[in-house]
């Protein structure tokens, strides 16, 4: 659940911006008719503002441990421990 609710909050950021520098192209032309969107549209720059600010608000306020995206928490080996061999055993020239 935590990777869904950090890829809505980039959603957000990303929106944000576009509708700072790409109002055109993140409110549709066929969508400008309903009154609300058209406020959106008009004042693109400050719902910009908005949804950014928004979605650093919800990142920084997210768990830490929910932004940790490593999922190799443990590294873990396929091979039993073997003892390292003593000198003697080491040193011995039997195969």
């Amino acid at each position: 659940m935590s990777n869904l609710t950090s890829i809505l909050i980039l959603a957000l950021g990303i929106y944000g911006v576009m509708l700072i520098m790409a109002k055109e192209t993140a409110v549709p032309t066929q969508f400008r008719t309903i009154s609300l969107v058209q406020t959106v549209y008009n004042n693109s720059t400050i719902a910009g503002a908005i949804c950014v600010a928004m979605s650093y608000y919800f990142y920084t306020t997210l768990p830490k441990e929910s932004l940790n995206f490593d999922n190799t928490s443990e590294m873990t080996s396929a091979t039993p421990d073997i003892p390292l061999p003593t000198y003697e055993q080491a040193t011995s020239e039997m195969l």
